[in-house]
């Protein structure tokens, strides 16, 4: 057993000595002269690549953020552009702010004129000496027309009769534009003919109904500037309770004066 042992290490003790022998001269030769200058000198080359490198990187990433700022600013000012552009021949008016347009303004105004967006168009009219008033109210361009004639075109030009397209009308409509109030085109025609058509056997257009017209009209000119005492508000509060009634009810339509 002993001997056995004594074989074993004889074996094996060679081969470390061996492997001893080529890590020596492994260390020697990389601690030769030549060799540290050569490994010196790619190290020198490695650091000069990475400094590259990262001035590289760096004007790269330079030049990307100059051209997205440069990018940004472009978009800006056309945005501010389109937002403060007014159009050729559009009617006189106060300049308006970007998003919010003459919103701000109008406000105040109307704080200062009782809340009536009557007096802070007079106002307005006074100031531009134009019966029309061109203005933006949000995102979108309004026109305001204050003399009879001016009213009347255009309530009676079939240009001025569309409707607004916005954020606010497609929320109300669930996305879709429709209804009376909603739309416009031909799809408004054919709704309008349907409810003209239908409010005509109700007595709309009728020499009934303009009778009845009529007589509320003249008896509401001839209170103006009359006070309205307790009495006639009680007067008045049923027949507003009857709206609902008057509206559903045929013969209430059509039933001439009621004094």
């Amino acid at each position: 057993m002993r001997s056995a042992r004594i074989t074993l290490r004889t074996v094996i003790e060679p081969k470390r000595c061996t492997n001893c022998i080529l890590r020596t001269k492994m260390v020697s030769i990389f601690k030769h002269p030549q060799v540290l200058a050569f490994t010196s000198e790619l190290k020198c080359i490695l650091n000069k690549q990475r400094q590259s490198f990262e001035r590289a990187s760096r004007t790269i990433l330079t030049m990307i953020t100059l051209t997205l700022a440069a990018l940004a600013l472009i978009l800006l000012v056309a945005f501010l552009v389109k937002e403060l552009w007014r159009p050729a021949n559009y009617p006189p008016g106060p300049r308006w702010l970007p998003i919010v347009g003459n919103t701000p303004l109008i406000r105040r105004m109307a704080s200062q004129h009782g809340g009536l967006l009557a007096n802070v168009f007079d106002k307005l009219s006074e100031s531009y000496q134009s019966s029309v008033i061109g203005l933006k109210l949000g995102r979108e361009r309004v026109v305001v027309g204050l003399e009879y004639d001016e009213v009347k075109d255009i309530l009676c030009n079939e240009a001025f009769q569309g409707r607004p397209d916005n954020f606010f009308i497609r929320l109300r409509t669930l996305g879709t534009r429709l209804g009376i109030t909603c739309t416009d085109g031909s799809f408004w025609n054919e709704q309008r003919s349907f409810v003209t058509r239908h409010l005509r056997q109700v007595g709309y257009g009728r020499q009934a109904m303009h009778e009845q017209i009529q007589f509320f009209s003249d008896r509401t000119v001839g209170r103006v500037g009359h006070p309205c005492g307790a009495t006639a508000l009680a007067r008045i509060d049923p027949r507003a309770q009857r709206h609902q009634r008057a509206v559903d009810d045929r013969d209430w339509l059509s039933s001439g004066p009621r004094r």
